[in-house]
């Protein structure tokens, strides 16, 4: 973390780490095996929240989107709380944005990449 004016810099995680993201006074992250961490602002009370190589992750409302480098790079939604993880996709997909309840993400196939989109409440 560093001050608006460049003071009081500090190293928060001495750790390889990605997909950072603050939420609600917490940091969230993938550490360096890719899992999906939350530690405090601090850099104190580091969580495993998803035991996942995840990639693109983005955290939102107690639920996590990303891909998993685990299942032949799907996007999966996961419900912390529950534990619920859904498979929204089933081929390679990258880059995904949420924009209000749709999804967009990239999709790899034989003839290249294509845009696609996927309604977040329906499937």
């Amino acid at each position: 973390s560093i001050g608006a004016d460049g003071s009081d810099r500090r190293v928060l995680l001495d750790e390889p780490c990605t997909c950072l993201q603050l939420w609600d006074g917490y940091l969230y992250f993938c550490d360096a095996s890719g899992n999906f961490c939350r530690a405090g602002l601090d850099g104190g009370d580091k969580t495993l929240l998803i035991d996942d190589i995840c990639c693109y992750a983005y955290y939102m409302d107690g639920a996590v989107l990303y891909q998993s480098g685990s299942d032949g790079e799907s996007l999966h939604w996961v419900e912390l709380e529950s534990g619920t993880d859904r498979k929204l996709t089933g081929t390679v997909s990258y880059v995904p944005v949420i924009l209000e309840n749709t999804l967009y993400y990239t999709q790899k196939t034989a003839e290249g990449n294509r845009i696609c989109s996927l309604e977040l409440d329906t499937g």
